[in-house]
């Protein structure tokens, strides 16, 4: 949902479903991550990508080779 919430332009909307989930996926942090970097809200990606990150454990290389055709 978040995804089409991006596509349709839909920013704002897209993260207040984010923020409602109360344990988001990876897949719904990824969505969110792609949303935020369309709109050119780096900030707010980087961030998304920290709350990833501490939430799942993951490293950081498997966000930079996911994002970097995104970036």
């Amino acid at each position: 949902m978040v995804d089409v919430c991006d596509n349709s332009g839909n920013l704002g909307y897209a993260s207040s479903l984010f923020k409602q989930v109360l344990e988001p996926n990876v897949f719904l942090f990824n969505a969110m991550i792609r949303a935020y970097t369309h709109h050119q809200m780096y900030d707010l990606a980087v961030t998304c990508i920290s709350k990833c990150r501490d939430t799942h454990k993951l490293r950081t290389p498997f966000f930079l080779t996911n994002s970097r055709s995104r970036l």
